[in-house]
């Protein structure tokens, strides 16, 4: 029996989907690539919302995006390399718990 790369039960009920991880960190790479190559505008100090109220809490909100865009980029490596690592450790385990319940099975008659 082969892993399956949709999911991996674990033995308190949780339940992980490799491929839900795998693609979380594809999408992180390329949202920060967007980023650093300004396909994605993350603020516009330039815009003009009428409101002083509304203008305070637009660039209060394009501050906290812009924090978190440069987190992003900044750790992007670490944050893809740990979710790969993931993977493959649940995959593993997955593996191995196939194998063991085959050699049960094959031992057993069943």
């Amino acid at each position: 029996m082969q892993p399956s790369p949709h999911g991996v039960h674990g033995s308190s009920g949780y339940a992980v989907v490799a491929d839900s991880l795998v693609r979380a960190a594809y999408d992180i790479a390329a949202t920060a690539t967007l980023v650093r190559q300004g396909t994605i505008e993350v603020s516009d100090d330039a815009v003009d919302v009428g409101h002083p109220g509304l203008a305070s809490t637009l660039a209060e909100f394009t501050s906290r995006w812009q924090t978190g865009a440069d987190a992003l980029i900044r750790r992007q490596h670490d944050i893809v390399d740990r979710l790969g690592r993931v993977v493959e450790s649940y995959l593993e385990q997955e593996a191995q718990a196939i194998n063991g319940f085959s050699w049960v099975a094959d031992r057993s008659g069943l």
